[in-house]
Parts: C-alpha cells; sequence; structure tokens
C-alpha cells in the first residue's frame, strides 16, 4: 500500500525550479517515496541521506538499490538518539555499507533530507518531517525540490558531517 501511495504521490513530478509538496499517511515511509522516485527518474548516481532513524526492511531496501545499481553511491547519517536505541541495526549498516564502499556516521541530528543526483543530471532534494521508516503517525509531510543550487548545498552539509563523524563511537 505504502509504495502504491508512493507512485500516487508523485504522479507529477517538479520540473526545473519547482517543487512537490506533500502529505503522506503511515502507510508509506521515505523508502517508498525514494522507490517511486528511482523507478521513475532511473539511476541516482549520488544519494545522501540524513535521518533521525530507520529500520531493517529500510536498510534492505538501501543495500537492495546499490545490489541492483539503482544506485551508484549512499552516504547516510543517522542521529546518536538512533544509535543508542537500535546498536544492532546500527553496526549491521556499518559491516553492510562497508563491505560496498559505501559511508555512514551517526551525529547528533533531527535533519530529515535526502540528495539525488540523478544519471540524467537532474539534481533533487527532499525535505520534511519524515524519517526513512514510518513512525505510525497518522501524517508526515515532505517538498520534493527541483533545483540544483539547494541539492548542492544540501549535499555539501551532508557530506560535512559523514567526513567529520564516520567511524566515530562517541558524541
Amino acid at each position: 500500500a505504502g509504495i502504491a501511495e508512493a507512485r500516487g504521490v508523485l504522479e507529477h513530478l517538479p520540473g526545473p525550479d519547482e517543487s512537490l509538496h506533500a502529505l503522506c499517511t503511515a502507510r508509506m515511509d521515505l523508502t517508498d517515496v525514494l522507490g517511486a522516485l528511482l523507478e521513475r527518474l532511473g539511476r541516482c548516481d549520488r544519494l545522501l541521506i540524513a535521518t533521525l532513524g530507520y529500520n531493517a526492511r529500510n536498510l534492505k531496501t538501501m543495500l537492495g538499490w546499490l545490489d541492483s545499481g539503482a544506485v551508484g553511491t549512499l552516504s547516510l547519517v543517522a542521529s546518536i538518539f538512533f544509535r543508542s536505541h537500535n546498536g544492532e541495526l546500527w553496526e549491521r549498516t556499518l559491516e553492510e555499507f562497508r563491505a560496498r564502499k559505501q559511508r555512514a556516521a551517526c551525529c547528533h541530528s533531527h535533519a530529515k533530507v535526502v540528495t539525488l543526483a540523478i544519471a540524467t543530471g537532474e539534481r533533487l532534494s527532499i525535505e520534511g518531517s519524515a524519517n526513512l521508516c514510518g513512525n505510525g503517525s497518522g501524517r508526515e509531510q515532505f517538498a520534493l525540490i527541483h533545483d540544483a543550487g539547494l541539492h548542492d548545498w544540501h549535499s555539501r552539509w551532508i557530506e560535512a558531517l559523514v567526513a567529520k563523524h564516520e567511524g566515530a563511537d562517541d558524541e
């Protein structure tokens, strides 16, 4: 149901310098939205994700994107709060990401932002309230923005967080 809802929400994608604002129900999580975007737009050369948290299904989905070639490189920033409550999943994430030469880090962050550098040259950003996983609340919101400048700005700070905190055990 979540995947079908995500496809419906993304029926009309924003053009250059446009944005799409959407509400999602508890059936859909942000990985459903990203999967629907990858289906519509094709390969994402570089995917950066900053999220408070995620679940095992989200990790499996991200690894599937990497293994299938739908995503070239993926960098992930999660919160220390997430790591402190989901240590085993975080350790599994690090193992899986390292095996695929991808990057992940935890730090004090509550940001929920995604950047996608699509192989066609499109640069998209997602900003909103949604983590990668649904939280059972009735609604989450996000904005999908088709703007290269915003994409690049978000990409810089996410990559800087990964570079600073990758491999750090404590904060």
